[in-house]
């Protein structure tokens, strides 16, 4: 009889999927409600009680099994059943105030091109996109007008980039630098929101709106003393409150421009939580207007995944565990786990190690296998540089042992720095040949032309 050998994952639970096998828990077997120890996700309800009662689980990867989903709502094939939003609680919305938008079933389409093909656009649009946050922040310390009309036209471009192939786009989300943190971070947020919202189920148009929310969530922060701002160290009870008048603040200034509404109460209400103790105002869950709340998981996990002057980066597993640890009290949470299943459990740009000890960084997902990803092997056994070379974790050689990921890294972890990629010129200086390919404008990405 043939013996499968356990390759034993970590996976935050808004990332499980029917199939999946579940072989350890986040406690002891005793203090759950289930009778064996390790079984399959078989159906809904099955998925449903271990999002219940666990924050994160282990998966043997060798024990999953292939499961059509019956008995619940009808998907179509390929598609993403939409988060199931509890209307009646929340406020009317700006963005769709029947919320009727919010019950589409299926996603628009996405990753119509190649990543490869579309790497450079994007390096240029999130080059554009840091010199447009960096104008508006630069008009609103000088009282000048905000440029809201480019500001919508960055947002355009960047929801077509997601639609051509989201990966790109988000590969440039990890491109962090400290010293542009606010910059960088606003930027993120946006095209993070945009991304989300497609998966969400969000028209075009209703991306844009997002974004642009996105966008300008946190224009406040330019009022704030930059001293307290950027202060290492923790802040005092006095300094704290300075700085949550950044929501006000921002919600002020974008209001005497006349920008859209749902940009205006994003910024307002992007700290306020669920269970009343966010700021300004203390709102509660029936108060906070859905985009908000959509607002406030993308914020919190870009802001973890970044290195901050009074905190470092820290892994995606981490943010993960962050928003699911605060979900109900802090964050909606079947959007916290809609999120995690966009996202993926690897993102694109996220360091990690595999089973035998190397390091890469994920180029691309596999929504077929969302824990087998494609990386770009950049440190051997060792830890020490190597070669890059590409290899799609997915594709597995029977004659070889199967190659999975066994953790992930903060981003910086063994002085892989992803901002010497930021630059295409030296992508395709150090990446742009693949092993028998001809050297391409794809840099990192040329390994993964035409794939």
């Amino acid at each position: 009889m043939e013996h499968k050998t356990l390759v034993k994952v970590q996976v935050p639970v808004g990332a499980l999927q029917l199939g999946m096998y579940v072989c350890e828990l986040d406690r002891p077997w005793s203090e759950s409600p289930f009778l064996f120890q390790g079984f399959p996700l078989l159906t809904e309800d099955d998925l449903s009680a271990v999002r219940l009662h666990c924050n994160y689980v282990f998966i043997d990867q060798a024990r999953s099994v292939q499961v059509t989903p019956v008995g619940h709502q009808s998907i179509e094939p390929g598609s993403r059943a939409r988060v199931a939003i509890r209307h009646h609680d929340l406020p009317p919305s700006p963005l769709a105030p029947d919320a009727k938008y919010r019950d589409r079933s299926q996603a628009l389409p996405t990753n119509t091109t190649p990543v490869a093909h579309e790497v450079e656009h994007a390096g240029t649009l999130h080059g554009e996109g840091k010199l447009l946050v960096t104008r508006v922040f630069n008009e609103l310390l000088a009282g000048r007008e905000l440029p809201v009309k480019d500001c919508r036209q960055f947002v355009h471009e960047a929801v077509l980039s997601i639609f051509r192939n989201e990966n790109a786009l988000i590969w440039y989300t990890r491109l962090k630098s400290m010293d542009e943190y606010t910059a960088l971070h606003s930027l993120s947020v946006s095209i993070l929101a945009a991304g989300f919202a497609r998966h969400l189920g969000h028209s075009e148009k209703e991306m844009e709106m997002i974004g642009l929310a996105g966008l300008l969530h946190d224009v406040g922060k330019m009022k704030i003393d930059s001293a307290i701002l950027n202060k290492p160290s923790s802040l005092t009870p006095e300094e704290f409150a300075i700085i949550k008048q950044h929501a006000k603040l921002g919600y002020d200034y974008l209001i005497s421009q006349q920008a859209p509404e749902l940009a205006s109460l994003a910024a307002y209400m992007h700290h306020e939580r669920l269970d009343g103790k966010g700021y300004p105002r203390g709102l509660r869950a029936k108060d906070i207007p859905y985009e908000a709340r959509l607002i406030a998981i993308v914020d919190c996990y870009d802001a973890v995944t970044s290195h901050r002057v009074y905190d470092g980066a820290r892994s995606t597993n981490e943010a993960f565990k962050v928003l699911m640890d605060n979900r109900e009290q802090h964050f909606d949470a079947e959007l916290v786990e809609q999120f995690i299943q966009w996202i993926g459990v690897y993102p694109v740009g996220s360091l990690v190690e595999l089973e035998n000890g190397e390091i890469g960084v994920v180029v691309a997902t596999n929504p077929k296998a969302r824990l087998r990803p494609e990386v770009i092997v950049m440190r051997d056994a060792d830890k020490k540089a190597s070669k890059p070379r590409y290899l799609d974790l997915a594709k597995h050689d029977p004659k070889q042992p199967l190659k999975s990921v066994r953790r992930s890294h903060p981003d910086g972890s063994f002085d892989i720095d992803l901002l010497q990629f930021e630059d295409s010129r030296l992508m395709r200086e150090i990446y742009g040949q693949g092993a028998g390919e001809k050297k391409s404008k794809g840099g990192i990405f040329g390994f993964l032309r035409d794939r």
